[in-house]
Order: C-alpha cells, then sequence, then structure tokens
C-alpha cells in the first residue's frame, strides 16, 4: 500500500501493483484464501481492520458500504492525489460524519 487515509465511515488507500516480489518464507495467510482482484483484497482488508478495531473496544464500529476504485494514469493524477490523501485529515472537523 502506497498510503492511506482512515476517516470515521471509511479509508482512502492508494495502492501500486507490484509483481515478482518474493514471498515471505513461512509468512502463513490468517485471512484465508482470496483471489487476485481489488474486491477480495478490499473483503480482506476491511475484515482484518475490522477485527482489529473491535478488539480495541469499538465494538459499533462499521465501514461505508462498498469501494470506490479509479485507475490513476498520470504522475500529475497520482500527485493530486496524494495530496489529497494527506491534506485530507485536516478537513475532518468540517465532516458531519466526524466524531471528533
Amino acid at each position: 500500500m502506497h498510503m492511506v487515509v482512515f476517516q470515521a465511515e471509511h479509508e482512502i488507500p492508494l495502492m501500486r501493483p507490484h509483481k515478482g516480489l518474493p514471498q515471505t518464507p513461512g509468512y502463513v495467510n490468517q485471512a484465508g484464501p482470496s483471489g487476485r482482484n481489488i474486491s477480495s483484497l478490499m473483503r480482506c482488508f476491511k475484515s482484518e481492520a475490522t477485527k482489529a478495531v473491535r478488539a480495541l473496544g469499538m465494538a459499533d464500529f462499521k465501514w461505508q458500504r462498498g469501494f470506490h476504485d479509479r485507475i490513476i494514469r498520470s504522475q500529475e493524477e497520482l500527485e493530486r492525489i496524494n495530496h489529497y490523501i494527506a491534506e485530507n485529515p485536516g478537513n475532518w472537523p468540517d465532516d458531519s460524519e466526524y466524531p471528533g
């Protein structure tokens, strides 16, 4: 994962695919088998993150339903999105769903 921001009701991940990375010896996928697509990745990520957050005492934690994906086609677009992700937490006080 290149960059991620978590908001009250959703996360904004920026992922960059890598090919040919070696497997980590001894690694066991505790989330179970998954397909090689973005839906499987997001399902696994949300499941594991939910378990971790609920273990910290947030029993009513919920995700925004579904996800929106987008292919970034230029360096300029990547930089704009990186900036948005980095600056987004500063806008949280203006978000009606932000609990803080």
